[in-house]
This record gives structure tokens, C-alpha cells and sequence, in this order.
């Protein structure tokens, strides 16, 4: 599925989970909620690569968990305001509000899925496998990072986060199958929904930044991200308040030999663009009546954060 095509989608019926798994011959293993490891295949010598896809719902098959509005964090947008100063919004540095207001422009009131990633295969498989590895990478990537999962960072300004749902399937070919999965959620998108994106025309979940690859979200936030620092460089210096920062390390030149020493000082401005991410219980609580499909949950007692409530 390419962007060409997106114009002839073909229904304007939401996406499920079952959907977004069914288009690229997936069977999902099982679901966990946010911050809890996705389980290892059963048995464990088999294939641990996959595809994951973030939902406000623990169903399958319904679209019921859907948000008509947008529940972005005030906190979370303080907060990356205050962690990526060089953050700008259509080259300009945003407001509170413009910023918050740029990411409601992303969301689709009437779908239930906001993010879709893939684990691929690494040098050194992961004793938990790759799914669970990548997942957990992205639950430890604090808001504003660049490591080790930054693609998909608009999903931490949500004030629901912890409420959120993790979907797993097991399966190689990830890239194509991750293809396949965001396609289906583009190519099914509703004419009101679509209308009302900002970009209308690269079409992905909420926090989804490229797809396909090479076609990046038309956003305009720059900078969300640290700026990534090349091996053996200095890592960039962050600018004190009110005081200019030169887009380019500069020297203080050596003072003669006789004096005691020298002195260099540097600074950095930089901005990223939008990049692409390159056992449960059964019969326990919360276990999925196929016995294939197994859901991990909080311990009793364990509340989360944020709730997320549908709206009525």
C-alpha cells in the first residue's frame, strides 16, 4: 500500500485490532496493557520477531474505546517544551497551546488504534525476544529522548498513556507486514475524519511518523527529539536563557606557550526531522477466551495514572 493510492481508499468503516492484524496475515498472541512486557513466544525457539500495534481498547474486534476528543496532556507538552528548547513548530517556537493544538490536529476521533511498530530481528536475540525487547524499549523512552525508541514520541503527550493497550503478533517479513498493517488503517479512515487531518494525504495512526518510508507526517514540529550525537562528538550544549547559541562549535584560539594553557568552548542548534521506528496467564484474569490469545493486566489493586474514557 503506497500514498498514491490512498486517495481510492476503500471504505470509511474504522479500523479494529482484528483488521490491522487480518491485512497482513497475522495472528495475534496476546495483549498487555502499557508498561507491562508483552509475553515470549511459546515455545521460546520459535520465531520472536514481529508486530505490535497500540490501541485505546483490550478488544479485537470493536471500535468502542474511540475518543472523540483528543486527550492530549497539558503536563506532557510542558514538559517537552521545557526538555527540547530547540522544539519548533513551523519554524517558529511554539506556545503551550499552539503546540497542544498541533497535536489534536493528528488525532482520529473515531479510531481506536494510535500506533503500529514492528520488532525486527537484532544480532543477539533478546532472552524475552524481540517484541517484548522493542516494547519495552518503547515504554523506557522518556518523552523528548532520541534512544532507544524516539519514533512514536506523540503517544507520551497522552493523559490516557497508562491506559493504554499493547496487541502483539509473532511473524517475520516485519517490514512488509508493518506495511501492510498501516495501509489497511489509512486505506479505511472515514472522508470526515480524513478531512479534518492535518495531513490528509500521508495517512497513519496518531503516533505514527513516517510511512511509508521516506514519507514523513507533515507536522511541522521539529526538534521534539535530542538531537542525535555521532560517535566520538561532543554531546551538544544546551543554551543558558536569553543567551544565543552558534549554530557551530567555536575555538577560543591558543594562548602563547607560556602562558598556563588554553580553552575551548562550544555550542550546538540543531533540530530533528520526523524518522520512522525502523507468558500470559491463561485462564488467569483477563485471559482471552481463545486460549492462543492471552492478555497480561496490572496486578489487583494497581490503578493507573490517567484514565481514558469514551466519550458519551
Amino acid at each position: 500500500m503506497r500514498s498514491g493510492s490512498w486517495s481510492n481508499y476503500a471504505s470509511s468503516v474504522p479500523s479494529n485490532v482484528a483488521a490491522i492484524f487480518a491485512a497482513a496475515d497475522a495472528s495475534p498472541a496476546g495483549f498487555v496493557r502499557w508498561g507491562i512486557p508483552p509475553a515470549p513466544p511459546v515455545p521460546r525457539a520459535t520465531q520472536a520477531t514481529g508486530i505490535y500495534v497500540i490501541a485505546l481498547t483490550d478488544q479485537l474486534d470493536s471500535c468502542a474505546g474511540a475518543l472523540a476528543v483528543p486527550p492530549i496532556s497539558e503536563a506532557a507538552v510542558d514538559e517537552l517544551l521545557a526538555v527540547r528548547p530547540e522544539l519548533m513548530l513551523d519554524g517558529a517556537r511554539p506556545t503551550q497551546e499552539q503546540l497542544l493544538q498541533r497535536l489534536v490536529a493528528l488525532w482520529f476521533p473515531d479510531e481506536v488504534v494510535v500506533y503500529i511498530g514492528l520488532a525486527g530481528p537484532r544480532k543477539n536475540r533478546p532472552v524475552q525476544g524481540q517484541v517484548a525487547k522493542r516494547v519495552g524499549e518503547y515504554y523506557d523512552t522518556p518523552l523528548g529522548a532520541n534512544a532507544p525508541h524516539a519514533g512514536g514520541w506523540p503517544l507520551k503527550t497522552l493523559a490516557c498513556l497508562h491506559d493504554l493497550y499493547v496487541h502483539y503478533a509473532y511473524c517475520d517479513r516485519v517490514t512488509k507486514v508493518e506495511d501492510d498493517c498501516i495501509g489497511h488503517f489509512a486505506m479505511h479512515v472515514s472522508v470526515k475524519t480524513r478531512a479534518g487531518l492535518r495531513d490528509p494525504l500521508r495517512v497513519m495512526p496518531f503516533a505514527n511518523l513516517e510511512f511509508p518510508k521516506g514519507s514523513p507526517k507533515n507536522h511541522g514540529i521539529r526538534g521534539a527529539r535530542a538531537p542525535k550525537v555521532k560517535r566520538g562528538a561532543r554531546p551538544p550544549v544546551p543554551a543558558a536563557a536569553g543567551v544565543a547559541v552558534s549554530a557551530s562549535p567555536t575555538r577560543t584560539p591558543a594562548a602563547p606557550r607560556a602562558a598556563a594553557g588554553f580553552s575551548r568552548g562550544s555550542g550546538h542548534a540543531a533540530s530533528s526531522l520526523a524518522e520512522r521506528d525502523g507468558e500470559g496467564h491463561r485462564g488467569g484474569p483477563g485471559a482471552h477466551p481463545n486460549r492462543s490469545y492471552q492478555a497480561i493486566l496490572p496486578p489487583a489493586g494497581r490503578t493507573s495514572r490517567f484514565r481514558c474514557a469514551a466519550a458519551g
